[in-house]
């Protein structure tokens, strides 16, 4: 079903799937940048920040990304959506 809620997911997975080393997140930007421009938001602020005014009230939703990824690279692991993933880095 295409459902907003299925289309954050989508781009969520694609984010996990292809993490990029902190301070080179080029894709991940572009990918995030078409998502949204996608939705024809009201205000884009600088950086990656879109403002959806939207014309009744009611509740507010607030989508974050954060672009940070550890410079060290977990190990890989399986994933039944497609390529591997990155394993989180835990504290130790």
């Amino acid at each position: 079903m295409n459902t907003p809620a299925n289309a954050v997911i989508s781009l969520r997975r694609g984010l996990h799937r292809y993490p990029e080393i902190s301070g080179h997140e080029t894709e991940t930007a572009g990918r995030i940048l078409k998502f949204f421009e996608a939705l024809n938001p009201d205000t884009v602020i600088t950086g990656l920040a879109f403002v959806f005014a939207g014309s009744r009230p009611g509740p507010t939703v607030m989508l974050r990304c954060e672009m940070e990824k550890p410079r060290k690279m977990p190990a890989l692991i399986p994933s039944a959506h497609g390529p591997p993933l990155f394993a989180p880095i835990l504290p130790v």
